[in-house]
């Protein structure tokens, strides 16, 4: 039987043209934002990724990422295992982690963000954890949760469905 775990390693060349400013943080604990000025911004990246046999009943992934972002660099990494018992259940726990430095925008309380003297270079670091589960009664009627916790904002968010096909409706 063979193995489907993989791994790979990639070079992206992006391009993002901001037709307004782009607001990338808001710090919990004051009304300092980091927004990137609105503009054409082009940047080179290395992305990586590895993960176990996607078979298994409890697997892994983990990735990142480095390199140039907007006007500054980024470093990022994810790490996720999934647990899928049998074909009925499935949860999935992730970690993001984001720093960005030498971000060349503006950071002052919300009510200054237009003066263009307070223009800095800055370092902050996001992350979120997040859990999803799904379980399935039977093909047709299953339900899902997704619950996330994101450290910038200091917010949990979650989102729950429930799906199922009446007879005679479809």
């Amino acid at each position: 039987m063979e193995n489907t775990g993989h791994h790979f390693i990639s070079v992206s060349r992006e391009l993002d043209i901001l037709d307004d400013d782009f607001r990338v943080y808001s710090n919990p604990d004051n009304d300092d934002v980091v927004v990137i000025p609105a503009g054409t911004y082009e940047w080179t990246g290395l992305f990586f990724n590895l993960s176990t046999d996607s078979r298994k009943a409890l697997r892994f992934r983990g990735g990142g990422q480095l390199g140039a972002y907007y006007n500054g660099q980024r470093a990022s990494a994810n790490l996720s295992t999934t647990w899928q018992p049998n074909s009925h259940f499935t949860a999935d726990l992730s970690l993001n982690r984001n720093s960005l430095r030498d971000i060349g925008s503006t950071i002052v309380p919300v009510y200054q963000a237009d003066n263009p003297d307070d223009v800095l270079k800055q370092r902050f670091t996001t992350s979120t954890i997040s859990l999803r589960a799904q379980y399935a009664f039977t093909p047709d009627l299953f339900v899902k949760g997704y619950l996330q916790y994101n450290d910038s904002r200091n917010a949990i968010v979650s989102n729950y469905l429930l799906h199922g096909d009446l007879p005679g409706l479809q």
